[in-house]
């Protein structure tokens, strides 16, 4: 199970929650690559915390015909919620 993204300290001092949804390719071993922010709420609010998340975590790796090759053009959201 993937590690949870670190919540921005200012963030939660000011109790705002929101999600990223960003856009990656996983590499041959694994490894999520070439990650963008395509959509975020609020923007520039959690980008820099979800893409060091999403970097940190490992897939495994698509293989086609016994060979691993790159999977392109995924999608990951990462919610952004204060507890209750």
């Amino acid at each position: 199970m993937p590690s949870p993204a670190e919540y921005p300290i200012k963030s939660v001092r000011e109790k705002i929650e929101g999600s990223v949804t960003m856009s990656f390719d996983v590499d041959t071993s694994g490894k999520p690559v070439n990650i963008k922010v395509i959509k975020a709420e609020p923007v520039k609010i959690f980008d820099k915390a979800a893409i060091r998340s999403l970097s940190k975590w490992r897939y495994a790796p698509k293989v086609v015909n016994g060979i691993a090759v790159v999977d392109e053009d995924l999608e990951m959201t990462i919610d952004f919620n204060l507890a209750k």
